[in-house]
């Protein structure tokens, strides 16, 4: 992994780290965060770690060089090779606190760094499938106190794999579950909330919903995707709009990829398969 850092508007090569596990097929590098003042990285390793069920590692920079400095591998999944750990990552803009996705086991732990790393809370969401894939996405607020998770297999009844979004409050040190975000239109392998982000103020999310067809018209175009925007107004959370594209064509899956800026106010939207399959970003004012 490759570090850059900004200066007199000229980037250049900082760094370069790799795995302190050094294990083949570890997948260091598949998921990472920087905190606000960029000093701070977070990196998973998604097969690495104990029992192959994933490795999250911390950097700072110390004397000019990035090095190591905590890691977790929790030995708590009863499981092997497929929790996940790491595979969604996101710091408080302090760097502080950290969120990481364990999309197999259905979880996501939040870490305190200090001078050591420290357990500082476990969120867990089950349907009525073997695993929902709670965790593959999640965001938190600038200062840590909401949490957006995504759990795009997300199954409830005959509903399968038709995905839901969970937001936490921590209020008092007590982390609440304040809302559960389902799509109006939700439907079977529609995997809603396969990517999220939210504000740094927590105000507003986004929830992605790539799988959903296009109606004009009369004519239903599957696939296309969308992405849900919400907001914490004065009669609470509410669907504000919905983003779409502007030239969908079938299993376009506009919104495989999604970030949303610190103030709420422009998100970039992306899609793999558009522009004739080269992919494509489209760019939001809200």
């Amino acid at each position: 992994m490759y570090l850059y850092r900004n200066l007199n508007d000229f980037w250049y090569m900082e760094g370069f780290i790799s795995s302190p596990m050094a294990m083949d097929g570890g997948q260091f590098g598949a998921s990472l965060t920087l905190n606000y003042a960029g000093t701070r990285l977070a990196v998973g390793e998604v097969t690495g770690g104990v029992g192959g069920n994933g490795a999250v590692h911390i950097f700072e920079p110390i004397n000019g060089q990035w090095r190591v400095k905590h890691s977790a591998s929790p030995t708590t999944f009863d499981l092997t090779g497929t929790a996940g750990f790491g595979h969604a990552l996101d710091f408080t803009a302090d760097g502080d606190l950290l969120a990481v996705g364990a999309p197999g086991a259905d979880t996501v732990l939040l870490y305190q760094i200090d001078t050591a790393l420290q357990a500082a809370g476990t969120f867990t969401r089950t349907g009525t499938a073997n695993t929902n894939r709670f965790g593959e996405s999640l965001a938190m607020s600038a200062d840590g106190h909401r949490l957006l998770v995504g759990a795009p297999e997300y199954t409830e009844g005959n509903m399968v794999m038709a995905g839901k979004a969970f937001l936490y409050e921590q209020t008092n040190v007590v982390w609440q579950l304040i809302r559960t975000i389902a799509a109006s239109d939700a439907a079977s392998h529609r995997r809603y909330g396969r990517r999220v982000d939210v504000s740094g103020d927590g105000a507003v999310s986004l929830v992605s919903a790539h799988k959903r067809p296009l109606v004009t018209g009369g004519t239903i175009t599957d696939g296309v995707g969308a992405v849900d925007v919400y907001v914490d107004g004065d009669i609470g959370w509410t669907l504000r709009t919905t983003l779409e594209t502007t030239a969908p064509v079938l299993d376009l899956e506009f919104g495989t990829s999604l970030v949303l800026s610190g103030n709420g106010r422009v998100a970039a939207v992306g899609s793999i398969k558009g522009n004739n399959a080269l992919g494509d970003i489209h760019i939001y004012s809200l």
